[in-house]
């Protein structure tokens, strides 16, 4: 059974909109938590698990939107439930993630986990 990755990296609430680019198209989804390496996001239809988007959010009070490749880690969908406190999405992890777009996601994840 896969559950939810443990990554050891700190996960904060956040929701903003979003926008994720793949193959079969553009598809808007709003994030739910955030960490260094990657985002839980809604969506429908949920991608399966191996699917790759370029995805595009902004950060609190930054106009540079973050823009970067993901990929599905896993799911948790209606028949396949894995954490009942997520609404229904995926987790995505960041593939090619700029070091500068890392500092700022960081320095967020700190400041949220501090406040």
């Amino acid at each position: 059974m896969v559950s939810q990755p443990f990554t050891g990296f700190i996960r904060v609430p956040y929701e903003p909109p979003c926008r994720l680019v793949g193959a079969k198209g553009a598809r808007e989804g709003r994030l739910c938590n955030i960490s260094v390496k990657g985002v839980y996001v809604t969506l429908a239809p949920i991608p399966d698990i191996g699917e790759v988007f370029r995805i595009s959010f902004n950060l609190p009070d930054d106009e540079k939107p973050v823009e970067v490749q993901v990929e599905v880690a896993w799911r948790n969908t209606e028949r396949d439930r894995k954490v009942l406190r997520l609404p229904l999405g995926c987790g995505l992890h960041f593939m090619d993630m700029a070091p500068a777009d890392q500092e700022r996601i960081g320095a967020f994840v700190d400041a949220r986990r501090e406040g």
